[in-house]
């Protein structure tokens, strides 16, 4: 098996140096492999939750073992399997993901640049969404504000983290500020990902693609066969990145393209937040205000009379 090793320290804990209690430490292993999973799963469908049985791909591609712990500080030796390994028909599927992955890279790679993007101050949010965000805010019930948790790959360039207590209001915002997802209609072309669970891409043109899912069982699923690399058009709710651009769609239904789905081509975008809303209307409402319409006109030479003629 080719794997990658890591070391993962953990500073902050109220024990003393070199020791943990077996409740954070399986804490700490089980946030970061639910990160792992999310992760992974986000990168290659499009969506950091699942529904149904777990492909037994994700479980390998997250199945890194604890080789050590360090007497002298609490640090974890970790060993993970690289992607082209554990999950190679997945990752190589380059045109599913809007990326080029690296498959030499493991689940603790993807799990390092999942963190460190949303600790971005504008990020796009390619590594995360919702889920994977959930999963990083695990690490602050484990062993409370103080903790410190550091990842360094061994001979690597990349994959490292350091993730403490004022990460997680940070992430919390960025969170909150992820536009909600609605219903739509979208129209492209059908193509079909090699694993169960509904999972497809939908092609709206030669460079814009979304992923998505059928919200049915895989015997309805299989219905549809007849539809792959065909036009179709799809309604369902949208997901969307940090940064608006629409990342998934959870399909309700699939049809054969109809005459007029052309209207349905193009990706749609996200709602405004309410903050967004409120700036637009306090901004429209500023330019629309001109106080020199004003000069002039304030109350004070005008008898009652006069004023009360003009509310009338």
């Amino acid at each position: 098996m080719d794997t990658q090793h890591y070391q993962l320290r953990i500073s902050g804990l109220t024990e003393d140096s070199g020791k943990i209690k077996a409740t954070t430490l399986t804490g700490v292993v089980e946030a970061l492999r639910k990160v792992a999973e999310t992760t992974v799963l986000l990168l290659a469908t499009g969506t950091g939750s699942s529904k149904g049985a777990k492909p037994k791909w994700l479980k390998e591609v997250t199945d890194f073992v604890i080789t050590d712990l360090s007497s002298c500080s609490t640090i974890l030796g970790l060993e993970a399997p690289k992607l082209k390994y554990a999950a190679h028909d997945q990752f190589a599927q380059d045109k599913m993901f809007g990326r080029q992955t690296n498959l030499e890279d493991t689940s603790l790679d993807l799990v390092a640049a999942s963190i460190k993007e949303t600790q971005m101050e504008s990020p796009v949010g390619e590594y995360f969404d919702t889920s994977v965000m959930e999963a990083i805010k695990e690490f602050s019930k484990v062993a409370g504000t103080t903790a410190v948790y550091q990842l360094t790959p061994e001979g690597c360039a990349h994959g490292e983290f350091l993730l403490d207590s004022k990460e997680f209001s940070v992430i919390s915002e960025k969170q909150q500020n992820i536009p909600n997802p609605h219903t739509t209609i979208i129209s492209g072309t059908l193509d079909e990902i090699k694993y169960g669970n509904g999972y497809f891409c939908l092609l709206m043109d030669e460079k814009t693609l979304i992923n998505g899912r059928l919200n049915l069982d895989l015997e309805g699923v299989e219905t549809l066969r007849h539809l792959w690399g065909k036009p179709a058009t799809a309604r369902g709710k949208i997901f969307f990145k940090a940064s608006g651009q629409a990342r998934f769609i959870e399909a309700e239904k699939i049809w054969a393209k109809e005459k007029g789905d052309d209207i349905f081509k193009k990706m749609p975008s996200a709602p405004k937040t309410i903050s967004e809303t409120l700036f637009e209307l306090e901004r429209s409402q500023d330019k629309a205000f001109d106080i020199q319409k004003l000069v002039g006109t304030w109350p004070g030479d005008e008898s009652i009379e006069e004023l009360l003629a003009e509310l009338d």
